[in-house]
């Protein structure tokens, strides 16, 4: 597997770097420019900017001009600050961190809950009164995802609850009983609801890689903190479905959508979620006692990208088929996201293609993506690398996950 797949990524080096520029990674400068970013930029902008110091909470949006938009708090946007500043607050303890969290939690479980139904509402108005009531397995799962983590830095048992009951709403709602997997939502109610998607841009789908990439992700972070075994019996079960339904066999990229009989819908490449659910499919299988399929999965999905997806070094495209590229626009959580993903393929195949791709995507988010004006990173650019001026630095999905997550996983491996 190792000389395999270093051989086949070799063929593709030329894509993000010479050998000369391999011999130039300094990985010890490297890390400590991730460390500056992090600390210096990334975290302090979203303590600085992100609560809302009227209503409570966080804000909605805000934009490249540091305008606050008056748009409905997102579950999902919540869930990743808690996530965010539990890790930070766990790997460093500053009180600012903590306070983050401690806010995030106390916005998730008095504004998104739902005392009377279950399960998290996917967004709120600035007064707290639910606007989408559809119940999103995607806004379940990065609830689990923040509690666990929460939970890791506090220990409280309330936290823990609070997840497993959102785990246990997935299971006796969400999941998909007859053909396996998970649907896209349910009703306020928490019955059948074939409507129920993330966006109203998607196709029509049951299922979709998204979800369930997330999903996993989810449970893989609860059952390092609750080891019951329906949690490991779903959390293997749901990574098996992954490596066996949603990658295709043929090409090894990731089917986007799915009928509800799992016959995909489409044939767009997504290549920051192929990046993204190589190392997280990895992350998942190393709680389990048979990794190898998921290393083996990992590295076709890197190789994929590697050969299809950048436009030129370090800049990866949005979206395309099995041919072209189709959408060029440069998104940050896809230049983070590679970041990780193919350092974790370096460390798995020894193959310095990987190593080159990994750090020629850190230069173009150095060079591109951070504002050293107004703090954070840029979110969307269009193909010369010039930023929409008045696209989201915060939003519903425009978060500190992606990129201080990427930070986070870096350091530890440069170190």
């Amino acid at each position: 597997s190792r000389h395999l797949a270093g051989s086949n990524a070799a063929e593709h080096s030329g894509n993000c770097g010479s050998d000369a520029e391999h011999r130039m990674i300094d990985q010890t400068t490297w890390r400590r420019q991730l460390e500056d970013e992090l600390t210096g930029n990334i975290l302090p902008f979203w303590i600085r900017h992100a609560p809302d110091s009227v209503h409570g909470g966080f804000i909605g949006g805000m934009n490249n001009a540091n305008e606050i938009l008056d748009f409905p708090r997102s579950a999902v946007l919540t869930s990743r600050i808690l996530w965010t500043f539990s890790f930070a607050a766990r790997q460093d303890n500053r009180p600012e961190y903590r306070a983050m969290a401690d806010r995030a939690h106390q916005t998730l479980r008095e504004r998104f809950v739902d005392g009377t139904y279950g399960g998290l509402y996917g967004a709120v108005n600035a007064a707290g009164v639910p606007v989408h009531r559809r119940k999103l397995a995607y806004a379940q799962a990065f609830g689990i995802y923040g509690l666990s983590e929460y939970f890791a830095l506090t220990q409280d048992p309330a936290v823990l609850e609070l997840a497993i009951e959102l785990f246990r709403y997935i299971e006796d709602h969400i999941a998909d009983t007859d053909g396996g997997g998970y649907f896209e939502g349910v009703t306020e109610e928490g019955s059948a609801d074939p409507f129920a998607q993330i966006t109203d841009a998607e196709p029509e789908h049951r299922k979709s890689l998204n979800t369930l990439l997330h999903l996993l992700e989810a449970y893989t972070c609860l059952r390092n903190i609750w080891p019951h075994v329906h949690i490991q019996e779903r959390h293997e079960t749901l990574l098996k479905t992954i490596l066996q339904r949603v990658i295709d066999q043929e090409t090894g990229h990731f089917h986007l959508y799915f009928r509800a009989d799992w016959s995909p819908l489409g044939h767009n490449l997504s290549y920051g979620h192929d990046i993204e659910g190589a190392w997280l499919l990895r992350e998942a299988a190393h709680l389990t006692a048979h990794p190898a399929a998921a290393d083996r999965a990992a590295l076709g999905l890197a190789e994929g990208v590697l050969k299809r997806g950048f436009m030129e070094p370090g800049r990866l495209a949005f979206e395309g088929d099995r041919t072209e590229i189709h959408d060029r626009q440069l998104h940050w959580w896809v230049q983070a996201e590679a970041m990780v993903g193919f350092y974790d393929a370096y460390q798995i195949s020894g193959s310095e293609a990987y190593l080159e791709a990994s750090y020629a995507c850190w230069q173009t988010i150095r060079e591109l993506f951070i504002d050293r004006n107004g703090g954070d990173w840029f979110k969307v650019l269009d193909e010369k690398g010039t930023p929409f001026f008045r696209s989201l630095k915060i939003g519903p999905w425009e978060c500190p996950y992606h990129h201080a997550r990427a930070c986070f996983e870096m350091i530890r491996r440069l170190g």
